[in-house]
């Protein structure tokens, strides 16, 4: 049980790293952190980028964005940029980009899960799901799936760790679950699927059930091949408001009168930086805030919450092998690339889980290893 931060050690570090010839996939690229992450992968060298976006015009364009600045130009660095379609709020799309990454490349040191969505309105995504949930928990959790074996693939190719950092958020601490307790007797998925439960906090619930997904399936994955972790970028002024009415973007814009957007986005760009590169093995299925592995929602040390936990993670990796759990235009039932008839015999078919025995596969990212 985790009740205080762990301090991790950053500046030195992010003044150095360089990820020169390195693979890296970003969804949720076409704007706010998404966009300036990439950004600064370009700057930092990284030899491939792939973007997941959901537009791909306006992903076109903010390769186009990346590929003509200055410093790239000044640098003489070559990055290879590919711009693919990802939508989040349906699981094919999150097969097909999967698919066309392992058509792309046959390395991959780093995912970064970044793509998310907030709003107070109730709307039901293309596989029957309430969309925020959808989007920030079942898809990203079905994407780093499907790309886990191609990280740990990377890691052994290269003796050197690969990287699976999922974006969290310090809002899982205002979720409203204690308020609106889900029941375990019943379907947890299905729960969030009422519009009668739907409410405001909805986001905040995404963000605490999607940080219990990272903690289980991080469990089921060997660090000395791949590093998983979440972080928090903390408040940045970015368009994520969007989604919002008007009267929650004009608080938000507001409250921007007091924050000065590019050094907020630039805080948030060095956490995920850390995160992903160089937080070690100790960052391993843990929650990292302010560049400290931190404690997560209190409700997660309960019995109740365990149980929760337990049983919301069960429900998700079922949510990928069985035909019943699936509206009937999905007719790929066995839904991740393994076919497994449980979540746990698929992570161990594919090496997710650790079998006791840890081959030496190098240490993360880190400035003596560019």
């Amino acid at each position: 049980m985790r009740t205080t931060t762990v301090e991790l050690s950053t500046s030195k570090e992010l003044a150095s790293l360089s990820f020169d010839g390195r693979t890296a996939i970003v969804t949720g690229t076409t704007n706010g952190l998404g966009q300036s992450i990439s950004e600064e992968l370009v700057k930092r060298h990284i030899g491939t980028l792939i973007m997941g976006v959901r537009n791909i015009k306006r992903g076109e364009e903010v390769k186009a964005e990346l590929l003509a600045k200055p410093e790239l130009r000044a640098t003489k660095s070559r990055v290879t940029i590919h711009v693919v379609e990802l939508q989040m709020d349906d699981f094919r799309s999150v097969i097909a980009f999967a698919d066309k990454v392992k058509d792309l490349t046959t390395t991959v040191d780093i995912l970064l899960l970044n793509a998310g969505l907030g709003g107070f309105e109730f709307q039901t995504a293309k596989t029957g799901h309430e969309r925020i949930m959808q989007v920030n928990v079942y898809s990203n959790a079905l994407l780093a799936l499907e790309l886990l074996p191609l990280l740990q693939q990377t890691a052994t190719i290269k003796a050197r760790r690969s990287r699976l950092t999922w974006v969290g958020s310090f809002v899982q601490m205002d979720h409203t679950l204690t308020k609106n307790p889900i029941s375990t007797s019943q379907s947890i998925i299905g729960q969030f699927d009422e519009r009668s439960r739907f409410n405001r906090g909805r986001y905040q619930d995404s963000k605490l059930m999607s940080t219990m997904v990272v903690k289980q399936l991080a469990q089921h994955v060997d660090k000395n091949l791949v590093i998983f972790n979440e972080v928090s970028p903390g408040p940045v002024l970015t368009n994520f408001a969007s989604a919002y009415p008007a009267y929650f973007r004009v608080g938000i814009a507001f409250i921007g009168l007091f924050i000065n957007k590019s050094k907020s986005l630039a805080g948030g760009v060095n956490k995920y930086l850390h995160a992903m590169a160089i937080a070690g093995e100790e960052s391993h299925g843990e929650y990292i805030s302010d560049y400290k592995i931190a404690p997560r929602a209190p409700i997660i040390e309960t019995s109740t919450g365990k149980e929760l936990e337990e049983k919301f993670f069960a429900e998700v990796m079922e949510e990928f092998t069985s035909t019943d759990k699936l509206p009937e235009q999905y007719p790929r039932g066995d839904i991740i690339s393994h076919k497994p008839p449980s979540p746990y015999i698929s992570l161990q078919k594919t090496g997710m889980v650790s079998n006791g025995t840890s081959a030496d596969a190098g240490e993360g990212i880190s400035p003596k290893d560019k």
